[in-house]
């Protein structure tokens, strides 16, 4: 598997785990720290590919606000402060 793929795999993983709720407590917030940690080294692995193109291009990914909120509010049984 290349770097791409883990990453694909990674988000794929983060994204689910993000939108299915994080549960509250120190579990939680280790969980949330393996998850943030795996994607951040899959990302750190990726190929720069920078371009002006894609700096015009990034907001055709955005997430959906309903989303964004969803997500925040999973985050907020989490003991981080």
């Amino acid at each position: 598997m290349d770097a791409l793929d883990r990453f694909a795999v990674g988000a794929t993983q983060f994204r689910e785990w993000a939108r299915n709720g994080m549960g509250e407590g120190p579990v939680a917030a280790r969980k949330a720290l393996e998850q943030i940690t795996q994607i951040y080294t899959a990302g750190l692995a990726l190929p720069q590919a920078w371009s002006e193109g894609c700096s015009e291009a990034h907001d055709a990914h955005r997430v959906p606000d309903d989303e964004w909120h969803a997500v925040v509010a999973s985050c907020a049984g989490l003991p981080f402060i």
